[in-house]
Order: structure tokens, then C-alpha cells, then sequence
């Protein structure tokens, strides 16, 4: 689940599945925003990847549902939040 701002508003609900990148040559996790409560167009076109880097540390990558060179749109840095 991610969100903007607080927690409590949390929109954009995935489900991570281990598969190969569409965007690079490796092994990620997929993120899949069927079950989201994002508007539909929204839904069908969100794509994201994360590649864990450290047990707190993962390199995200954002864009739309395309394949390389078209629907990588930027790189994020997740963080683990303290408990």
C-alpha cells in the first residue's frame, strides 16, 4: 500500500508478484494494481517495479503498462518506515 501524505489515505493497493522486469534485464517485484481503489484508467495503465537492495532498502522504478523505452517514467528509493 502506498500513500500521499498520511496512512490512514492509502489508495494505491497492490499485489507484488516475483517475475522478470519488463524494463530491465532481472528479477523484481511486479506490482499489480487490480485490486486498487484507483480510478480505472488509472488502474489498468499504473505499472511499478522494486528491486530490494538491503533488508531496508529498495529501488523503485514507476511508469505506465508498457514496455521498455516507453513506460519506465522514473526511479524512486523506498525506505522501511520505523516501527
Amino acid at each position: 500500500l502506498w500513500c500521499f501524505g498520511t496512512p490512514d489515505i492509502g489508495i494505491g493497493r497492490f499485489v507484488p508478484r516475483r517475475g522478470r522486469s519488463r524494463w530491465r534485464d532481472t528479477t523484481t517485484l511486479c506490482l499489480e494494481y487490480h485490486q486498487s481503489k484507483l480510478p480505472g484508467l488509472i488502474r489498468r495503465e499504473l505499472y511499478d517495479e522494486v528491486k530490494p537492495l538491503t533488508p531496508d532498502l529498495a529501488l523503485g522504478i514507476s511508469g505506465i503498462n508498457a514496455g521498455a523505452g516507453a513506460g519506465e517514467l522514473f526511479f524512486m528509493a523506498l525506505t522501511r518506515e520505523p516501527a
